[in-house]
């Protein structure tokens, strides 16, 4: 295993180094298993990291990550053991691509040096992750499981900040979860990062950002099976509509019942409430304009000050590429094919 060390590094410097490889936080969205990352995410963060949203002032990354150092000195005043920072990027022997930043490092043990991994959740998020009977597999795993694959440790620990306290998971090394891990990731890296191949979209919109700008003029011949897509697209879009205007019409009977009145039950049961969120502060601008006219007169100032230069910073952004079926066409051929939507 090697190391660099990442102390005195600026934040460009960093992510240039995450570039260079798929660490411990990209592992479960590169296999599919995020549910906030998807493999596009990592691939574009890979091929543009200093394109990438700074979420250092996001209130509940700085939460985390503030809470960090009070739940491992928590922790090692509870255990006994050694906790301290890593301060460092660790590599695979074999592998440049597998990198892992630890959160810290465990000493003082009998099975050698363990891995800590620290996360901030919800009560109701922890008890998924621990229920034997849930699918859902915990954000820490793929992580560390990525961090004993490369370190080659015996063992780990979820130490969990759930609402000002903290759960500790013991973690062991799953060969099978980290060879699944491996080829995963290792497919990924080979063939999408180096390649500069982005791997398929999971999503509508995603598809619309991957291909924002069309080729001009060029075509692609359509299948048969291309026309059931249309076909069943336009039956879809028509039972949207229908149930949107069924939603509506409901709303309104719902609405119009209760009037003024907050709650509605039947036989003593609540059945549903019609109440007002809390209030929230807005500022009347006209008024504070009218009662400050040094402010206005600031404000058209500046207006007209960026008036007079804004042509210089002109660019040409492409505009929103439009998806239209051409239906009396599509509902020919799809009749023609005894294409039935829903069919195929």
């Amino acid at each position: 295993m090697k190391a660099v060390s990442t102390l005195g590094w600026t934040r460009e410097e960093w992510l240039k180094f995450r570039a260079t490889g798929i660490g411990g936080s990209e592992v479960a969205a590169v296999m599919g298993l995020s549910n906030y990352m998807s493999p596009l995410d990592v691939y574009n963060a890979k091929i543009d990291p200093l394109g990438q949203d700074d979420l250092s002032d996001n209130q509940l990354v700085r939460y985390g990550q503030d809470m960090e150092p009070i739940i491992a000195k928590w922790y090692a005043q509870d255990t006994g053991q050694i906790v301290r920072v890593d301060n460092k990027v660790r590599i695979h022997d074999q592998y440049d691509w597998m990198k892992i930043n630890l959160d810290r490092v465990i000493q003082g043990d009998d099975r050698g040096q363990g891995v800590m991994e620290i996360k901030t959740t919800s009560k109701w998020l922890f008890d998924m992750w621990v229920d034997p009977d849930s699918d859902q597999v915990p954000v820490y795993y793929p992580q560390i499981q990525h961090a004993l694959a490369i370190t080659g440790w015996k063992w780990a620990v979820a130490v969990v900040n759930i609402e000002r306290t903290y759960e500790v998971i013991p973690v062991e090394p799953d060969k099978e979860f980290q060879q699944m891990m491996f080829d995963i990731c290792h497919d990924f890296w080979m063939n999408n990062v180096m390649k500069g191949i982005a791997p398929d979209p999971k999503d509508d919109k995603e598809a619309r950002d991957l291909w924002n700008v069309a080729d001009p003029d060029t075509i692609i011949e359509a299948t048969k099976e291309f026309i059931q897509w249309l076909s069943d697209l336009e039956m879809a879009k028509g039972r949207v509509k229908d149930a949107e205007a069924m939603r509506d019409d409901l709303q309104l009977k719902i609405r119009k019942f209760m009037a003024d009145k907050e709650i509605a039950q039947f036989e003593g049961q609540v059945v549903a409430t019609w109440k007002n969120n809390k209030p929230k502060k807005e500022v009347a601008w006209e008024r504070l304009y009218a009662g400050h006219l040094d402010i206005q007169q600031t404000k058209d100032k500046l207006a007209d000050m960026i008036d007079a230069v804004k042509d210089n910073y002109l660019y040409e952004k492409p505009g929103p590429r439009i998806l239209r079926p051409k239906k009396k066409i599509v509902k020919e051929l799809a009749e023609g094919m005894n294409l039935f939507a829903g069919v195929k």
